[in-house]
């Protein structure tokens, strides 16, 4: 578990700021308990033995789980047991939400299939450490939480029942439901103003800032709280300027500039070095970005052809989705499973 400051940014922070900053925060050790204090239901903090806890590697949460980049994945033990604890982190308007609780039930059998072991933590492999051929019993608890960034308040279910169908009897449908799974997710909708927002003071304030981001609020935010940069929130200042270039929050570069000339050294300079790269890179970037968008948008009308010759058509919804997709490698993978996928929702999946 990392126990270094935050003070140098993620690398990924510009080229993917949202999941990048999430699990740039709360892969801090603080801020990964004062998280999980906050939202775990009751009586599951008092008996959480923190001193424990874990964050697996991004190799083990993307190449086993199947999750993306962003999600973060804990273990920790809770009454001496085991128990795994996903984050999963959603800013798109898709359809894929619909069917969050059957995706969370795919983690937790790819999970247990392949339970994390000493040699996902420390990068080596032998025969010894490598993972046992069938799940070892019983099974750790999972508990999922999933973070909202959407553009609109978060409308899926929030519990496996909900997609199971109901024979309109409720004696039967309680008969019928002892013979299937039966979870709930934790939803953290920022999309959603009413939602309570807490944590520590750093954790906190990157989840009011990401949701002052969506909303397009990001100068409100930094006006509200760059007293704040050089205090409480020191260690992810850097970060949090980053994050704030790098999305379509409403602040400029002059403003970041600003900001950071009002910070005591050595915090200013990096900030400083940070946002003139953006701005340098801003520069380049706008020359290409131009054939960047033409590629893009090709690869979105092909991955679109392709749905709409296997399945004669293309919920609103899912078009959507795919055209808000910039990362021409998702794209990529996007054909392939809008070629292979056997059904609309099959491929949703892969969004």
């Amino acid at each position: 578990m990392p126990t270094d400051p935050l003070t140098a940014p993620d690398p990924d922070l510009a080229d993917q700021p949202n999941d990048g900053f999430v699990k740039f925060v709360f892969t801090h050790p603080d801020e990964a308990i004062g998280f999980l204090r906050a939202y775990l239901p009751e009586p599951l903090p008092a008996i959480c033995d923190w001193a424990s806890l874990e964050i697996l590697p991004s190799a083990y949460v993307s190449e086993k789980l199947g999750q993306s980049h962003g999600d973060i994945l804990y273990r920790i033990r809770v009454a001496d047991i085991e128990t795994w604890i996903h984050v999963i982190v959603e800013h798109q308007s898709t359809p894929s939400k619909v069917a969050m609780p059957f995706r969370c039930l795919k983690y937790m059998t790819h999970g247990w299939d392949a339970p994390p072991n000493h040699a996902t933590a420390t990068g080596k492999d032998t025969a010894s450490q490598r993972p046992p051929a069938f799940p070892t019993f019983p099974l750790p608890p999972v508990v999922t939480f999933l973070i909202h960034q959407g553009p609109t308040p978060y409308t899926g279910p929030t519990s496996f029942r909900q997609l199971i169908a109901s024979t309109g009897n409720p004696d039967a449908d309680a008969i019928l439901a002892r013979y299937t799974p039966q979870f709930d997710i934790i939803v953290i909708d920022l999309a959603d103003p009413e939602t309570h927002l807490a944590g520590t003071t750093i954790g906190k304030a990157a989840l009011e800032l990401m949701a002052a981001v969506r909303r397009g609020e990001g100068a409100t935010f930094l006006e509200a709280h760059s007293h704040l940069l050089a205090t409480d929130l020191e260690r992810v200042a850097v970060a949090m300027l980053t994050y704030l270039i790098s999305t379509p929050s409403g602040v400029s570069y002059s403003q970041i500039e600003i900001t950071a000339n009002k910070l005591p050294d050595p915090l200013r300079k990096e900030t400083m070095t940070v946002a003139q790269q953006l701005r340098q890179e801003g520069r380049q970037e706008g020359e290409q970005r131009g054939l960047q968008i033409g590629q893009l948008r090709a690869q979105h009308e092909a991955i679109l052809e392709a749905l709409k010759l296997r399945f004669k058509r293309v919920p609103p919804g899912l078009r959507e989705a795919v055209q808000s997709i910039d990362s021409t490698k998702k794209l990529h993978a996007l054909l392939r499973a809008a070629i292979l996928s056997e059904s609309l929702d099959a491929f949703a999946e892969n969004l």
